[in-house]
């Protein structure tokens, strides 16, 4: 896929010139030059006779990568310039961002763009991420639905509740820290989920006490999540599914907020990408160059909030009755033009007709998790038994997350594909979660897949018997097949309930209420996420008759789990077979072929298992 990256212009060469080479710079230095030949580069010029327009083109002529530089002069100000950036563009995916912004860090945001474009092919909703401030050390995360200094939307932070199903912001009302819904911005004095008391403290220091009662700042638990609106110093949109600012607004100021709202307007969401993290350059030593006033600005409000049927009564308040700077000659100037311009709010769609919603009748999505490591063999067993599930090939998929660099090009299947990075992930459930973070939006139930077991094609198809759509629920079998301590190609049938992480399977519900796998470098990463899932809701055993699952005592020199080293506790254990594992050499590969091997055939021969399996239900 194709990135485009673009941002309007105005007399500020100086801003331009480094947010753009950063990312080059990065890049390059970086030993990424792959992704930077996927991105195209767009600024459009809103003062094009000026030098800093002079010099921005003649930078971009020392620019080899693909770009635009386009003279736009019809109109002054930033919604249509963005506009404009999204109209001309050419890749899939638009990051429109201020000409004096920088990503934090470049490598790692770009990586996870194309990364997330990938598994969102189909997305529909508008995307941001953390502003970071000059420090380096604070972020905010979203606009609250507040007002002052003239602008709808003051800044704030995300947290998410200990229980990891309420997310809210902490704002100051009379200088005590009160707690209000992210979305809607209501005010709670308790979890509406899991009726925790929030603390009540002063608004002055009123983090820790937060984080000591187990809330977390949302920012740092890597999934995205919802937010009421943002800043639009940077954000992040597929191209088919932008619903464009205000065609007729001009000059500065009104778009944040409305934008936010159309989009919900529209059934779609504004989400925070906890590492789409932005670095914004707010000082002008050399003043503003461009026009800006508050009639322009109280105007571009009105309009917007008029086009989508907004009320129009807390921009007149907060002008007319807070900061007193517009009379009502004004307002009634600028809201006549309004109406005369828009007599029934728009409801227009998107430039593209938007996928159709799964029908209830519809086999539910299933995302099969498989993290792997330096043992190609196994892999093609693995992806063998998934392409022989007795389930809809359009209805599942595998993603397998290679952090070795092993695996070279594009080596995918039907519905199933290899991501290979050269960077290692720091733990298996931070591998784990990154995986999931790629499933296609759809995904209902999310299937462990390690690329060490024996599945049977029936496996799918039996957790699929216990799913209760849109409930919180673990899967986990009382009983499996092992090949512990047996001849090839015999299994020992045994009770395994609490145990083979490999068995298990969460509906994406049970997985968003929790967080995913807390990112430990600890070999019970698993227990721990079985233990939070089963604090909500009981495992649910779907082995019924034989089980579906055979369990493959792996060699050790491979395994993370050995724990055959006496005095270690979890932690330990870990991170030496973590390190060890870590230093056998990678062998690149260009294809894999998948294949069952010769103790797979040899299993499945025994339980009358062929290898040509239909997929249709």
């Amino acid at each position: 896929m194709k990135l485009t990256i673009g941002m309007a212009h105005h007399s500020d060469y100086h801003g331009a010139y480094f947010s753009i080479q950063d990312i080059r710079k990065e890049l390059i230095f970086n030993g990424r030059q792959d992704l930077l030949d996927k991105i195209e580069f767009i600024v459009v010029e809103n003062a094009p006779d000026t030098n800093h327009a002079k010099d921005l083109k003649n930078l971009f002529n020392h620019i080899s990568q693909d770009k635009k530089n386009i003279d736009f002069s019809e109109s002054q100000g930033t919604s249509q310039t963005r506009n404009k950036v999204i109209e001309a563009a050419t890749g899939d995916f638009v990051l429109v961002m201020d000409c004096h912004v920088m990503l934090c860090p470049v490598v790692k945001v770009i990586e996870k763009l194309f990364e997330f474009m990938e598994a969102n092919k189909d997305s529909n909703d508008l995307y941001h991420g953390p502003l970071v401030y000059d420090n380096l050390n604070h972020f905010s995360t979203q606009f609250n639905d507040t007002w002052g200094a003239e602008m709808w939307g003051q800044w704030g932070q995300a947290w998410t509740c200990k229980c990891n199903n309420f997310n809210f912001t902490i704002m100051n009302r009379e200088n005590r820290a009160k707690v209000f819904s992210l979305v809607k911005q209501r005010e709670h004095s308790h979890c509406p989920s899991c009726n925790k008391e929030f603390p009540n403290v002063q608004y002055a220091q009123h983090e820790g006490p937060f984080l000591n009662s187990g809330c977390e700042v949302s920012a740092n638990k890597d999934q995205p999540f919802e937010i009421p609106m943002q800043g639009l110093g940077l954000f992040f949109v597929r191209k088919a599914a932008w619903l464009k600012f205000n065609e007729n607004a001009r000059a500065f100021g009104g778009e944040e907020g409305y934008i936010h709202e159309k989009y919900r307007r529209y059934g779609y969401k504004v989400l925070c990408l906890p590492f789409l993290k932005w670095l914004h350059r707010f000082g002008r030593p050399d003043g503003v160059k461009y026009t800006l006033t508050l009639k322009d600005k109280v105007r571009n409000y009105i309009l917007g909030f008029t086009e989508i049927g907004m009320n129009l009564e807390p921009i007149r308040k907060h002008f007319m009755d807070e900061v007193k700077r517009v009379d009502q000659n004004m307002w009634d100037e600028l809201v006549n033009e309004a109406k005369q311009l828009y007599p029934e709010p728009v409801t227009q769609k998107t430039t593209e007709v938007p996928t159709p919603e799964v029908k209830k009748n519809q086999a539910p999505f299933i995302t099969c998790l498989c993290p792997t490591y330096k043992r190609p063999q196994l892999l093609a067993n693995a992806i063998k038994c998934f392409e022989m599930q007795q389930y809809p090939k359009d209805r599942i998929e595998l993603i397998i997350l290679d952090d070795a660099g092993q695996y070279q090009g594009d080596i995918k299947g039907d519905n199933w594909k290899i991501v290979s990075q050269p960077d290692r992930e720091p733990n298996l459930a931070a591998k784990f979660n990154k995986i999931a973070s790629m499933a296609n939006p759809e995904t209902e139930i999310f299937v462990v897949w390690e690329d060490d077991d024996m599945i049977m094609p029936w496996h799918i198809m039996s957790i699929l018997r216990s799913y209760k759509r849109n409930t919180a629920q673990i899967f986990a079998p009382n009983f499996a097949y092992t090949n512990y301590d047996q001849k090839i190609g015999e299994v020992l049938k045994e009770s395994v309930k609490g145990r083979f992480h490999g068995a298990w399977a969460y509906t994406k519900t049970m997985w968003d209420q929790v967080g995913g796998y807390d990112s430990v470098p600890r070999v019970d990463f698993d227990r721990m996420m079985y233990d939070k899932c089963s604090a909500i809701s009981p495992p649910v055993p779907y082995d019924v008759g034989n089980p579906a699952y055979i369990h493959r005592w792996a060699r050790v020199d491979f395994h993370i789990g050995n724990v055959d080293l006496p005095n270690q506790d979890p932690e330990s254990i870990f991170k030496t077979n973590w390190d060890y594992i870590g230093y056998i050499p990678v062998e690149k590969i260009n294809s894999l072929t998948p294949k069952l091997d010769e103790e797979t055939k040899l299993i499945f021969q025994k339980f009358n298992i062929k290898e040509a399996i239909k997929t249709n239900i």
